[in-house]
């Protein structure tokens, strides 16, 4: 009997410890599916974000509700940007957190000497915390949880009581710990994800001034364009561009945003003289520490320059011909990403600034070759007007010595004819060689035209050259400029007698309103010798000629600009021996007058050193 009491005994105890196995196992199931419910809910809730702030807020409320905690604070460094972001529910901001701009919070996990959960008691009389003893007594903190992950990112978290007063246990630090590891590898991603975007950002600048360079032509409003673009993708407060002036060893703005001034400083002078001098590229979180800097300036114009981001802006040479500066960026001091992008932008600047003075001087060549031309043409004619003169000068002369009248009449009547040839060929200079708006009027085309005809009747008739008008009564009036117009015309006519040359031939001026109520048509035509295709192709040319000393290339010239100058055209359709047909087609009413333009420019140029733009 009493070995069956012992029997029994045993297997009581046997069963009274299977039962407490049991039930340690099922706490420990139910501990662990407790860990495995939470890190799924916080990784199901932070999966689709893609802000940091979002998942800071989302983290601390799950962390809250969990463990029903009063009060928590989450503060989260990126050393990328030196910002801090912070999740409270107790209305904590980043003021709250002292020197975070400037140290870090990896100094204050060096001061704690730990990485792992811990209670707050007596923390505020560690030297390196981060938090004021106010602060952390407003939160009722009990546990400060520090997190790292990779190099760029680290942070913490406080939280306050339980509102059930229980302390926090090993479990609860344990499973914090999880879900802010869990945190951290979102926060990971969320950084990688970014940056991806701000790369892709960065290209897109890159190809956007790429292709601004190519198709705005104007220096600048390509430079402003460039500048508006690197003030977007830093993210900066404003940018400015200077270019170096050699002789007088000095920047100056040639963008300036947010300032209407022209800033002019000597090469050395400012952190952007500074750059000019040396060729290096000057990244400074905070320019007031900068011994280049002057922080009077900012001073007197109540601006405070922060971060700078300066660098030179070399030709293909290497030589410097300016200097690229970005101030103030908005979320903390400039990156190496940074570096990089300006430094494209920068390239970009470069060749926009080589292409214009390769325009530039292409452009003085042009005009350079075009007043040689000019010359030449002009040289050419006045020596023909002259060998006129001089050669009726010389039979003026010998009918003087002769007393005879027929040598007078022909000497004055070359004398006179090349007179004339001079006066016509100053009045083309002039109407050429200057702009000028059509001085319009209602205008009776058909009688403007009959006068013409009348006018040019003398020189066909010598000519043994007939003029016919056949005009259009339909017409009625029109907008042009009758003295322009009637320049033009007796251009054309007296071409036309020309070309029928000694045999004589037909000279018709027509006009005609065209189907398009808006417009009319002039047309004058020959039956002469016609025009071949290749000098077609240059008869508007200044001072191309097919009549020899007997023309001076600018009459059609002239003609073609007037008629453009109306907002027509001017056609010619001819065949070698088949004559030819000049084509003017205008509006009926006219060309509208410019508006005059009274804006001054008042860009005011000021010698300064610093403040606003160069920081």
């Amino acid at each position: 009997m009493n070995t069956d009491l012992l029997s029994s005994a045993g297997d009581h105890s046997q069963i009274s410890t299977a039962l407490d196995k049991w039930e340690r196992a099922g706490k420990e199931f139910n501990r662990r599916n407790f860990h495995l419910r939470v890190l799924y809910d916080v990784g199901y809730k932070l999966s689709p974000l893609r802000d940091t702030g979002e998942m800071l807020d989302t983290t601390l409320a799950i962390v809250l509700d969990t463990f029903k905690i009063q009060a928590g604070l989450v503060l989260f460094y990126e050393t990328g940007t030196r910002g801090v972001r912070i999740a409270s529910n107790a209305g904590f901001r980043e003021k709250d957190v002292t020197a975070f701009r400037t140290v870090g919070i990896h100094s204050y996990f060096d001061g704690l000497n730990t990485e792992k959960p811990f209670h707050l008691l007596g923390v505020w009389d560690c030297q390196n915390f981060p938090m004021n003893p106010d602060t952390l007594v407003a939160l009722g903190a009990q546990l400060w949880i520090p997190f790292t992950l990779g190099d760029g990112m680290m942070g913490a978290v406080i939280l306050g009581r339980k509102t059930s007063g229980e302390p926090y246990y090993t479990d609860n630090m344990e499973l914090l710990s999880l879900i802010f590891l869990n945190v951290m590898v979102h926060l990971e991603n969320v950084l990688l994800y970014q940056k991806q975007c701000e790369a892709r950002q960065r290209l897109d600048t890159v190809l956007e001034i790429a292709q601004e360079i190519t198709s705005v032509l104007e220096l600048d409003t390509l430079l402003d364009r460039i500048m508006e673009e690197t003030t977007k993708a830093l993210k900066a407060e404003r940018s400015s561009l200077y270019l170096v002036d050699k002789e007088r060893n000095e920047l100056w703005t040639k963008v300036a945003q947010g300032l209407g001034n022209v800033i002019t400083l000597p090469i050395g002078v400012g952190i952007s003289g500074r750059v000019a001098q040396t060729g290096e590229t000057l990244n400074i979180p905070d320019a007031w520490e900068c011994p280049y800097f002057d922080k009077e300036t900012d001073i007197q114009n109540r601006f405070r320059t922060k971060s700078v981001l300066c660098m030179p802006i070399r030709t293909r040479l290497r030589e410097i011909i300016g200097v690229v500066q970005v101030i103030n960026k908005r979320e903390g001091p400039f990156a190496v990403e940074d570096e990089v992008l300006l430094s494209g932008i920068a390239s970009h600047a470069a060749l926009a600034l080589e292409n214009a003075q390769l325009r530039e001087e292409a452009l003085r060549k042009e005009r350079l070759a075009a007043i040689g031309q000019t010359i030449a043409g002009l040289a050419h004619c006045i020596k023909n007007i002259q060998n006129g003169i001089h050669g009726g000068s010389y039979i003026l002369e010998r009918g003087l010595d002769k007393g005879d009248f027929d040598r007078l009449s022909r000497g004055w009547e070359m004398v006179k004819r090349n007179n004339a040839f001079m006066h016509e060929l100053v009045l083309d200079m002039l109407t050429y060689a200057k702009d000028r708006q059509p001085e319009t009027t209602p205008t009776d085309l058909n009688a403007l035209c009959q006068s013409v005809c009348e006018l040019t009747t003398e020189k066909a008739r010598m000519n043994d050259v007939e003029i016919v008008c056949t005009l259009d009564a339909g017409l009625g009036e029109v907008i042009v400029d009758p003295k322009g117009i009637r320049r033009c015309l007796m251009n054309l006519i007296s071409n036309a007698v020309d070309a029928c040359g000694e045999k004589g031939g037909r000279v018709e001026l027509s006009t005609k309103r065209e189907d398009d109520p808006g417009h009319f048509r002039v047309v004058v035509s020959d039956n002469g010798s016609g025009i071949s295709k290749e000098n077609q192709a240059r008869l508007f040319q200044m001072f191309f000629s097919t009549k020899g000393s007997k023309g001076t290339g600018l009459g059609l010239a002239v003609t073609h600009k007037i008629i453009q100058e109306h907002g027509g055209t001017l056609t010619v359709e001819s065949e070698p021996g088949a004559g030819s047909r000049f084509i003017i087609n205008l509006p009926t009413r006219g060309v509208p007058s410019p508006q005059s333009d009274d804006r001054t420019d008042q860009t005011q140029t000021t010698r300064q050193n610093e403040g606003g733009t160069d920081g």
